[in-house]
């Protein structure tokens, strides 16, 4: 087994440290610690002409993380030579295409800003040159679109149940708006909402805080 970090922040990160350093009064269990020196790699401080040359097709989409907030032009014109890269993949490779590509659209819809996808998802069919990619890349988008609207019904039930609760019954304690907008479950907010409806106390809606 080898443990690798990949450590893709912006924060100056110089190491991962030991194990044992984790630990309160860890020096006195040192000897009992498992001493593991994971493979380090600091994405921020590697040159992207390093990861090009030397990284394989991995080490191209790591470069696509790594300018992740780089100004629109220049992240599109990014995007473009990285699904162009790995539409050169061999055939034998074809699931490994798959999962890096579907890695980069999901890379586009969550760090990139909303009014950028339609041109980001263009400039991605553009880029790939079969028509048989180009329907693969149809239903990852597809996909994608499919659990951000998903997600997008979930934060607006968690964000009207907590308008609701704040318009009828005042202050909501911060454990409990904490507790619904953790729970991702449809069913259990629709209940919750539900319940509001006929409540005349707060503890009548029946949102349980975790102890």
């Amino acid at each position: 087994m080898l443990p690798v970090v990949f450590y893709t922040g912006t924060q100056r990160w110089d190491s991962v440290g030991r194990l044992v350093d984790l630990i309160e009064v860890g020096g006195r269990f040192e000897s009992a610690t498992p001493a593991m020196e994971p493979l380090f790699l600091n994405l921020p401080v590697i040159a992207g002409e390093t990861l090009e040359a030397q990284g394989g097709f991995f080490g191209w989409v790591l470069r696509l993380i790594q300018q992740r907030k780089s100004r629109p032009r220049e992240f599109q014109r990014l995007l473009n030579r990285v699904v162009q890269h790995l539409e050169s993949m061999p055939q034998a490779e074809r699931r490994r295409w798959l999962e890096l590509l579907s890695y980069v659209m999901a890379l586009v819809y969550h760090a990139r800003e909303p009014s950028e996808w339609p041109e980001l998802q263009r400039a991605i069919e553009a880029s790939v040159q079969t028509d048989e990619h180009r329907q693969e890349v149809f239903e990852m988008r597809r996909t994608i679109a499919d659990e951000l609207k998903e997600e997008g019904a979930i934060r607006n039930r968690q964000q009207t149940l907590i308008r609701q609760l704040k318009r009828r019954f005042g202050d909501v304690p911060d454990e409990l708006s904490s507790t619904i907008r953790a729970t991702n479950d449809p069913e259990q907010l629709d209940e919750w909402l539900d319940r509001f409806a006929t409540a005349e106390t707060l503890d009548e809606v029946g949102i349980e805080v975790p102890a």
